[in-house]
């Protein structure tokens, strides 16, 4: 992956701790981080009973009712109780995230062994394309029973499903040892690919690629990659990049076009091939191009590129961005490269150098609030990606701004719980300065714990009033109380769906 990439990627989810930093100018005066905490064992006690009280005390109040009964529903799937979570389904207003919820369901319920009750599940899809893709997950569970297998497929009427299906079962009956089966499904599901949309597309052939390795026909697999589009969806391309190798994609065709240009302004492509000089060197009086070509270079570094080429590149973009304009400095608006746009690079540069603290900064000197907490957040998450979690940790202590600070040790508590560190995450959790806080983190911490130890998180946070966050958990650590605290839920939109006189 380019760094370019990677650092995008990092940005957006940096969104969730630099936002709150954003919105809150200071940091909350005299919180009491223990609060609440030190009796933490005995909130375990009746999660049925707090399960119910926390959403009577907060009914849904949402934009997006439909998300939070799907989940509802899978989460009641999840934990055996079919008939709560099919009641939950019927409760979603949305056709499609019906149907997609429905779909799941029997999904569940074929890894489960329940296939007739599976299959009389996706007829209650909420119209016919919807009831042919609730039968594609029954396939991979009917083993040898090709006939059944068959009459699932007749009953799909439609043909993209159609298409997807038989990819399926290329891929069952090659993992099978049937040959013949599998290139008899595969020819016909090739039959549809031209015509498919995307997306699609590309679902159908990466499934014919991987039954064409289970046959151990690679020659065959490379040649079915060619056929996956260039806007095919970018999880299809990165497993086909897994499966095959990166350099699958020289095979396939490519428009020049298409060429993922990072330029700052479009500066012109063919500057690309212009030498980036391995030692900083100073500001040109015309400081674009020089900016520019910086700038691009940086972007397309990967894990190739050697370290002290990309500290010499860090350097260079400090250097220039001393004699960079401001963003917000009057008369800049013809300038293509700034100041901002120059230290994000050297902090990107550093961090892809593995160079944590010196990106943090770097991105401590960026003169606008805003890109300057989205870079920190992003820096610290690089570290905790690249399982630094220490460095990580230090870099967000070190961070100027209160709320960020905060909001960074708190991100890092599921990182941390996922590794094992379960007291020292726990530490961090509860030194949150506010319940709101609290919870997110005790949340974060509950999905790596000893069932007992989750009980008691899940019952704290569910005592603050919060309930969303806990709906997954509740499957896991009390059903009882995962199913109380859906008929609540189902009850309120009930009452609010209800004609009023």
């Amino acid at each position: 992956m380019k760094l370019g990439e990677s650092w995008s990627g990092h940005t957006r989810r940096a969104i969730s701790i630099a936002r709150p930093a954003l919105a809150h100018a200071e940091q909350h005066a005299g919180a009491d981080p223990e609060r609440d905490v030190d009796d933490l064992p005995a909130a375990e006690s009746d999660l049925p009973t707090l399960a119910r009280s926390a959403v009577r005390r907060n009914p849904v109040q949402t934009d997006d009712p439909d998300h939070l009964l799907a989940r509802l529903a899978a989460a009641l799937g999840r934990s055996g109780d079919m008939d709560r979570a099919t009641g939950m389904t019927a409760l979603i207003r949305d056709v499609d995230r019906r149907g997609e919820t429905v779909t799941e369901l029997v999904r569940t319920l074929a890894a489960s062994g329940d296939l007739v009750r599976a299959r009389a599940l996706s007829t209650t899809a909420p119209n016919p394309p919807w009831r042919s893709q609730a039968l594609l997950p029954l396939l991979p569970y009917l083993g040898d029973d090709t006939e059944l297998a068959d009459e699932v497929v007749a009953a799909i009427r439609y043909p993209h499903s159609q298409a997807h299906a038989w990819a399926m079962l290329a891929e069952t009956a090659a993992a099978a040892g049937d040959t013949d089966r599998m290139r008899a499904c595969a020819h016909r599901a090739e039959g549809y690919i031209d015509w498919l949309s995307d997306e699609l597309s590309g679902r159908v052939v990466l499934a014919l690629v991987r039954a064409a390795l289970i046959d151990g026909d690679f020659v065959r697999a490379r040649e079915l990659a060619k056929r996956v589009p260039s806007t095919a969806p970018s999880d299809v391309r990165s497993e086909l990049d897994q499966i095959l190798g990166p350099d699958w994609r020289d095979d396939a065709e490519s428009d020049p076009d298409d060429a993922d240009e990072i330029w700052v302004c479009g500066w012109a492509w063919e500057h690309a091939s212009q030498p980036m000089p391995a030692e900083p060197s100073p500001p040109t009086e015309d400081l674009d191009p020089q900016a520019a070509l910086l700038l691009h270079h940086i972007g397309q570094a990967d894990r190739e590129t050697d370290r002290d080429v990309l500290l010499a590149w860090a350097a260079q973009a400090r250097l220039l961005a001393r004699a960079a304009p401001d963003r917000t400095a009057a008369g800049t608006h013809d300038a293509q490269v700034d100041k901002t746009a120059l230290l994000i690079a050297a902090t990107q540069a550093a961090a892809g150098a593995g160079e944590y603290e010196a990106a943090a900064r770097t991105a401590e000197s960026i003169p606008e609030e805003t890109p300057r907490l989205f870079a920190l957040a992003a820096v610290m998450l690089m570290a905790v990606d690249a399982g630094h979690l220490d460095r990580a940790e230090t870099i967000s202590r070190g961070f100027a701004h209160p709320r960020l600070r905060e909001e960074s040790l708190i991100a890092l508590v599921e990182p941390l719980a996922a590794a094992g560190e379960h007291d020292h995450a726990e530490t961090l959790a509860r030194a949150a300065p506010d319940p709101a806080g609290r919870a997110a983190a005790f949340i974060a911490l509950a999905a790596h714990v000893p069932p007992m130890r989750a009980r008691a998180l899940v019952g704290y946070v569910l005592r603050t009033g919060v309930w969303t966050g806990v709906i997954e958990l509740l499957a896991d650590v009390d059903p009882t109380a995962l199913a109380g605290l859906a008929d609540e839920v189902a009850d309120g939109i009930r009452a609010d769906d209800a004609p009023t006189h």
